[in-house]
């Protein structure tokens, strides 16, 4: 997720990207913490960040990777198949975590950003 910060924003060229991160539960999980969310500006350290990002992270996903036939094999090149967001369930939970960083946004506080 993506927006833009006002012009009247600066952030310092030099900071560090990534510095804060925000853990959350989705609604009707049983698994605690199963959302991550970051918030990061973008470009490289030593040029002005156009833009803010918000990175939303499903954790401890139901659907996992299957081991395809020779990945085991240090001559075949495998084929990973790592089936992300097929299973509903995770699907549904980053739903709900980027429905909540929109709301996080349209928060008072940011209208100045």
């Amino acid at each position: 997720m993506r927006y833009s910060h006002r012009s009247t924003i600066c952030l310092d060229p030099n900071a560090p990207r990534n510095q804060v991160a925000l853990r959350l539960t989705a609604p009707g999980s049983h698994t605690r913490n199963d959302i991550q969310i970051q918030p990061t500006s973008s470009g490289p350290v030593g040029r002005a960040a156009e833009d803010m990002r918000l990175g939303v992270r499903l954790e401890l996903a139901r659907q996992h990777w299957r081991s395809p036939a020779g990945v085991h094999r240090p001559t075949v090149q495998p084929h990973l198949d790592y089936r992300l967001l097929t299973h509903p369930w995770d699907r549904e939970r980053l739903r709900a975590a980027v429905r909540f960083c929109v709301d996080l946004l349209r928060q008072p506080v940011f209208k100045t950003w």
